[in-house]
């Protein structure tokens, strides 16, 4: 082989090399471009599994099994929560499981491998704690992401107030105050009713905590109905203390007052809330004595009406006259204080004769007799 053809076969080599480096050099770089695009692919994947469900995976050292707790992605407070359990590995006996605040010393509850259990009826926040055995017989206890429980009603509560009522004048009413420790408050409103025992079916006016409620002066009794709820519908409704208006006259002597002379002047409401602070009235006295006083007080000074003079008949052949030994008011019946009864027992001397219709009430007699038998009692 002469010198030439040496050469040129050397370089034709060298040629055929150069070719093979540099295409191995180009698939090299593609492979890595489909690597990396494949992993964006996964991640976006993954991105997209969060989105709808939070999936928090233990792993379980000096062990190949793990726990992944899927929680729906929900950080905020709800009345149900829920948790779904999957073992990845070979466990040693049954999976058990507890709600608890704080590491439980039991497991009371068996759960099957992806298997959901939910938590109600509580308040606060929680984790579920699982309890297992792997194949080489170790214990291990792992907890799940916390969960927010909230079945608790918001709280309400009034200004306080030294009487048993609240004395309604012009503008005025009460500081309502409202707390929610959890979810937090969601809406806070209030209606004013004549009844403090029928809920109202209605709400239509809002307000905010620490605000004061107020209402015009009225001659009729009021309550003021508060209903709030929090952010998951836990609603708490309360009623406060009634507003009396003008139904009572606490400290004025008022010889101009009018004589209760017509039958059902009052609802039962109303006859309710005399009663009540009647009662009041002579529990807060100290001595028999005092009571009785309290008792004669209300009925000449607070109570807006004069009950008017009445001779009564015979008590024991009569008795829906006058009632002595009325305990309470005598406002509910259709006989009572200021309706009309036939009068059976002639007084013409004081102007009352037989026959006619006059409004019931007390004589002298049957005032003592009242004070004593309500005061001394």
């Amino acid at each position: 082989m002469n010198k030439k053809c040496i050469i040129l076969i050397i370089i034709v080599l060298f040629l055929c090399n150069f070719c093979t480096i540099k295409s191995e050099r180009i698939f090299n770089n593609d492979s890595k471009e489909n690597s990396v695009n494949n992993s964006n692919k996964d991640s976006k994947e993954k991105d997209k599994i969060k989105e709808n469900e939070v999936d928090e995976t233990t792993i379980i050292k000096n062990s190949d099994v793990k726990i992944k707790f899927i929680t729906n992605n929900n950080k905020t407070y709800q009345k149900k929560q829920s948790i779904k359990i999957e073992i990845i590995g070979e466990i040693d006996g049954e999976l058990r499981y507890q709600w608890s605040n704080d590491k439980p010393n039991t497991f009371s509850n068996v759960i099957e491998n992806n298997q959901t259990v939910s938590i109600s009826n509580h308040t606060g926040t929680f984790y579920l704690w699982i309890s297992f055995n792997d194949k080489n017989g170790k214990n291990h206890i792992v907890k799940s992401p916390p969960v927010l429980i909230d079945n608790t009603a918001p709280s309400i509560s009034y200004e306080e107030d030294s009487n048993l009522y609240y004395s309604l004048t012009e503008n005025e009413g009460t500081i309502v105050n409202i707390n929610d420790s959890h979810s937090g408050i969601k809406t806070a409103q209030y209606v004013w009713s004549r009844s403090n025992k029928q809920t109202p079916n209605n709400f239509p006016n809002n307000f905010s905590n620490g605000q004061k409620i107020s209402k015009a002066a009225n001659s009729k009794a009021f309550y003021l109905w508060i209903k709030v709820c929090d952010q998951v519908d836990n609603c708490s409704i309360s009623v406060s203390k009634p507003f009396v208006g003008t139904l009572i006259h606490p400290n004025t002597v008022n010889n101009d007052r009018p004589r209760l002379t017509t039958c059902g002047t009052f609802d039962g409401n109303e006859i309710a809330i005399y009663n009540y602070i009647l009662e009041s009235r002579i529990s807060n006295a100290q001595t028999k004595r005092e009571k009785v006083v309290a008792a004669a007080r209300f009925l000449a000074i607070e109570f807006p009406y004069r009950i008017v003079y009445y001779m009564n008949d015979i008590i024991a052949k009569y008795p829906t006259q006058g009632h002595y030994y009325q305990k309470g008011l005598y406002l509910n019946s259709s006989n009572g204080w200021g309706c009309s009864i036939k009068k059976e027992k002639d007084f013409s001397s004081l102007n009352f004769i037989t026959g006619n219709f006059y409004p019931n009430g007390l004589d002298c007699s049957g005032f003592i007799t009242w004070a004593f038998y309500n005061g001394g009692n």
